[in-house]
């Protein structure tokens, strides 16, 4: 599966799939030198149907704060794990869309520092209220 499918998420839902940054993080020195490519895939279960009646983005999440958001913990400080920047992600949705239900956030580093032949590594975590 390449990102988060429809159907990962009953309800009303924010996604943001396939999001590239470039970070420093991982265990060894050269993962926290030499920038990596991270892609992220964020849903957030947030109740849709007062900002679509309204058209009024004031009632929803707006896309560009929330990739914003994902945006700087990749390029925040280093840490050691995928996992660590998969919470930090959804911690910082949930303190800031106080309506959000739940959000699932996977984070997938494209060349890990693994012999073999592999696409990605990955992590894939859900939190809710």
């Amino acid at each position: 599966m390449n990102g988060l499918s429809d159907a990962d998420f009953a309800g009303d839902a924010i996604m943001l799939k396939g999001m590239v940054f470039y970070g420093h993080h991982g265990i060894s020195e050269a993962e926290r030198r030499d920038a990596q490519k991270f892609l992220v895939d964020v849903t957030v279960t947030y109740p849709l149907q007062a900002a679509a009646r309204a058209d009024d983005l004031s009632l929803t999440i707006d896309y560009g704060g929330l990739y914003d958001m994902v945006k700087s913990v990749i390029l925040g400080p280093s840490v050691n794990l995928l996992e660590t920047l998969a919470e930090n992600i959804a911690g910082k949705a949930l303190k800031h869309y106080s309506g959000a239900q739940k959000v699932r956030v996977r984070v997938k580093k494209t060349q890990p520092p693994i012999k073999g032949d592999l696409r990605w590594a990955a992590v894939d975590i859900e939190r809710g209220r």
